[in-house]
């Protein structure tokens, strides 16, 4: 027992003799590497604050020169309305739906 206990240790020391060789034989290939080609420097991308907010949704009224320039063909201008109200499509009563549905 004490034997394999000796020859397991010393087939241990091998193997870790074996891995310091070969880490030593790719340190140097490292080296030469490197002086053959510079390293870059790693990027480094500025860390976003939690001070911003990305997109925040747009509650305010929108003034007339503002949704003129948005919407270069739009209807006459409705102060009660917002660029969201703008952006969703009219939907149609009841009513309206079944003539259409009867026209088709």
């Amino acid at each position: 027992m004490k034997r394999r206990h000796e020859e397991l240790y010393e087939h241990g020391k091998l193997i870790e003799q074996k891995k310091q060789e070969l880490r030593e034989a790719a340190e140097a290939e490292r080296q030469a590497n490197a002086k053959k080609f510079k390293a870059r420097p790693v990027p480094t991308f500025p860390k976003p604050t939690s001070r911003i907010r990305y997109g925040k949704p747009t509650t305010r009224p929108v003034t007339p020169e503002v949704l003129l320039r948005s919407f270069p063909s739009a209807p006459p201008f409705d102060r009660n309305r917002t660029l969201r109200d703008l952006k969703k499509p009219e939907k149609l009563s009841k009513a309206e739906k079944r003539t259409n549905d009867k026209r088709n």
